[in-house]
């Protein structure tokens, strides 16, 4: 029955979607604050050592996802993460449980109560459809998470859109928190490639 109810609910989320007009920050979020420190600052990929993990999270024997640094299509010299799913994205071959995504994360950081953090990221969608990619940030504390916050699905409906900014917004933070953790995200049910490039995360206080 739970399975069922969760079908249902990523069948009614792929009509609710988010297109190249979505902005940070979101409306229904605060404004940022003004001072920051900044954790990741305009990350383009150049180099290997930029601490990203791949991960294909509950994986079934049909899905079969791809995550790579590629060069993002920009010029020859320009690269980005890359996620592709390599297999159809339909429910009855794929069920809908297994995603894929980029993950770093930031331990042994000072957060203070009532600190935001923000999150922002450059996308391009090559025919993406289905549920969507997501921008997610996580906090913990003494290596508990106490809460995370999420981007708006974004979606390309099929289409190849160019390179445009996303980004959500962790409000203020109930309790001091010491780890940050940053996921890129295929959510389950999605097809097509996704390029991320010039990430920013800031503490904003």
């Amino acid at each position: 029955m739970a399975r069922f109810i969760m079908l249902i609910f990523l069948i009614l989320c792929c009509s609710c979607q988010h297109g190249p007009e979505f902005t940070f920050p979101q409306a229904d979020q605060p404004e940022p604050k003004a001072n920051r420190l900044a954790l990741i600052e305009l990350e383009d990929f150049e180099s290997d050592d930029h601490g990203w993990t791949f991960e294909i999270v509950e994986p079934r024997p049909q899905a079969k996802f791809e995550g790579t640094r590629a060069k993002d299509q920009i010029g020859e010299a320009n690269h980005a993460l890359r996620i592709e799913r390599l297999t159809n994205r339909t429910i009855a071959t794929e069920g809908f449980y297994d995603y894929a995504q980029w993950r770093r994360n930031f331990t042994d950081v000072d957060i203070p109560r009532g600190a935001q953090i923000k999150l922002i990221c450059q996308i391009k969608l090559e025919h993406v459809e289905g549920t969507g990619i997501s921008l997610i940030i996580a906090i913990k504390r003494r290596g508990v998470r106490m809460g995370f916050t999420e981007s708006g699905w974004i979606n390309g409906n099929g289409q190849v859109l160019a390179f445009a900014s996303y980004g959500t917004l962790y409000p203020d933070i109930l309790e001091p928190a010491d780890e940050i953790e940053v996921i890129l995200r295929m959510e389950p049910v999605t097809g097509g490639t996704v390029y991320f490039d010039d990430v920013e995360l800031d503490i904003l206080y």
